[in-house]
């Protein structure tokens, strides 16, 4: 009963930590996107502002992405009483 008590303590907490990196993540692409897509920054150097922000938003994409299915399978251990 000990054992299962602590993989369930490891799991919440790799599970909380991992939405947390996620969301700290995502707001800090959402930052360099502020900064790219300041005006003085894209008539400084129009084209790297542009490669900048592509490349930032596939990351926000992705970081989205996988927010979203661990916000599911937190939801699907929580149908089955285990929450997170």
């Amino acid at each position: 009963m000990d054992k299962d008590l602590e993989k369930y303590r490891h799991l919440q907490e790799y599970l909380g930590m991992s939405e947390s990196e996620l969301q700290k993540l995502t707001r800090m692409v959402d930052s360099l996107l502020e900064y790219v897509e300041d005006r003085d920054m894209i008539r400084s150097c129009p084209e790297l502002c542009n490669n900048v922000r592509d490349m930032a938003v596939r990351i926000r994409s992705m970081l989205s992405s996988r927010l979203i299915a661990l916000e599911d399978l937190i939801g699907i251990l929580a149908e089955y009483g285990i929450r997170i």
